[in-house]
């Protein structure tokens, strides 16, 4: 049997229940068309969402089919995104559908434009053009690609919008016989005295403060707190807005770098307000930093600790009891007891989807006390992954006596598992998605290399990072820079 990768954190999520700001970001990637053809028809919640004004400040009718092949009239759903926008629309792109009566019906209903593109609308005349843009006086950005207008239009269009920096007038590739001609030329010249390139017409610092916290989301912790707020005032204010930290991603990506990892993290919990709901820390997490989260955070569904070899089973004991909405939690390349997650599996009763992923050094080991402790406290998991874990058969049996709800099962380089006989006969009876000891890792996240050791080792020690998780706390932190970098109010601007 084929098993699709077991992705806990796409397949426990409930998107239904995310809060919806962060489902609203999600939407606005799609088109407008998309959202009126089946997104706003899935849920109410969904069609409230969808019927928000600030989702139509942006409207994109672009088309993505044949346009013959479409059972839907693309110039109405167009009106209807205006309708919706309210007023607020301030970037339009309409795509061989645009006429002389959609170019007006925008245009009566939208003062704050910005950003107009109109690509291949061969149904918009120069009287339809020249009688508009008079109404666009905020106009900054205009495309007229593959469109047919005269000289009179553009001249229509440079006099009626005065502060158009950015302007595109594409044209078909030449065929023969080639034919001079510059009036388009001459009224762009004469009438757009105030055009830039279009690289540099586009002020980013001027794009509305939902479309900007869309961007900066796309970053993580530490860019933001050490880059991204630094660029100007407005955005140093999205980005202390609560909402912007409801994800916290302490993901390491490169070198621990000169600044505390630490420090910047209680920052962001701190900038959450209480909002925060997923957090996700790399290699530097402790119990101090573990404790600072949860007294602050009572909210939190997703906890992702990976490689924080510094957090115990006593600083993880104590707190669990704190995150009682935890439904998805992730303590790869941990060191944690069977008493630590017998503590999680009573502190989180409503936890979903856990993973516990191991590298595995040779020789094996048998070791069944964490697939016990899972079996017998961890009752309402869906999803499980034990990546190079040390359970036996006897380990796997229990967990299946034990989770009667899980739908996916990753035991790739479990090697002590048998799925020989009845055993794997039930898994593949009882799990809908099963990754088998000898399954593919291509889709692994981390380094899955098996290591052979000389015998020096009394247990297996994780692998898949570097060799710095071998090294002493004191070897650790020289290589971390070992400063309290005192000016971090500074950086922070707190």
């Amino acid at each position: 049997m084929e098993s699709a990768s077991v992705d806990s954190s796409d397949e426990s999520r409930n998107w239904l229940e995310l809060p919806p700001e962060v489902t609203s970001m999600i939407l606005l990637k799609l088109g407008a068309v998309e959202i009126l053809n089946s997104a706003q028809k899935v849920c109410s919640s969904w069609w409230k969402i969808c019927k928000d004004p600030t989702m139509w400040r942006t409207i994109d009718m672009r088309n993505l089919r044949d346009l013959w092949d479409m059972d839907y009239d693309l110039e109405k759903m167009a009106q209807h995104a205006v309708d919706r926008s309210c007023g607020q629309l301030v970037d339009i792109n309409v795509e061989y559908s645009g006429t002389d009566d959609l170019l007006k019906y925008i245009t009566d209903r939208s003062s704050h434009i910005r950003r107009l593109r109109l690509v291949s609308c061969h149904s918009i005349s120069d009287d339809g053009l020249s009688e508009v843009v008079s109404k666009l006086p905020l106009l900054e950005d205009l495309n007229l690609s593959y469109c047919s207008l005269s000289k009179e239009a553009l001249e229509a269009a440079g006099r009626g919008c005065p502060q158009l920096k950015s302007f595109k007038l594409n044209c078909r590739g030449y065929r023969r016989p080639h034919i001079e001609c510059d009036e388009e030329a001459l009224a762009i010249a004469e009438n757009m005295t105030e055009l830039h390139s279009s690289d540099e017409s586009r002020n980013w610092l001027e794009l509305p403060p939902e479309v900007t916290s869309m961007i900066l989301l796309k970053l993580g912790a530490v860019e933001i707190l050490n880059s991204a707020q630094k660029v100007c005032s407005s955005w140093r204010k999205i980005c202390k807005d609560p909402t912007m930290w409801r994800t916290i991603d302490m993901r390491n990506l490169g070198d621990l770098g000169d600044y505390d990892l630490e420090r910047m993290a209680q920052h962001a919990v701190d900038r959450s307000c209480g909002q925060l709901v997923e957090i996700n820390v790399e290699d530097f997490g402790t119990d101090d930093l573990l404790k600072y989260i949860t007294d602050r955070s009572s909210h939190i569904r997703r906890l992702r600790l990976v490689s924080c070899y510094s957090i115990s089973d006593d600083g993880l004991s104590e707190v669990v009891s704190k995150l009682p909405l935890l439904e998805d939690l992730d303590l790869s390349y941990c060191s944690v007891s069977k008493e630590a997650l017998e503590a999680v599996g009573r502190g989180c009763p409503l936890l979903k989807s856990f993973k516990l992923n191991q590298g595995r050094r040779r020789p094996h080991i048998e070791f069944d006390e964490e697939a016990l402790a899972i079996a017998e406290n961890m009752p309402e998991l869906h999803h499980l992954q034990l990546f190079g874990n040390k359970l036996t058969n006897d380990g796997l049996q229990a967990i299946l006596d034990g989770c009667l709800h899980l739908e996916s099962l990753d035991l790739r380089q479990c090697f002590n598992v048998n799925l020989a006989g009845d055993l794997g006969k039930r898994c593949a009876e009882q799990i809908k998605d099963l990754r088998r000891p000898y399954d593919s890792t291509d889709d692994y996240e981390f380094d899955a290399e098996i290591h052979d050791d000389d015998g020096s080792f009394d247990e297996d020690y994780p692998s898949g990072f570097s060799e710095i998780e071998f090294l002493s706390d004191d070897d650790y932190y020289e290589f971390s820079g070992g400063s309290d970098f005192s000016d971090y109010g500074e950086l922070f601007g707190d």
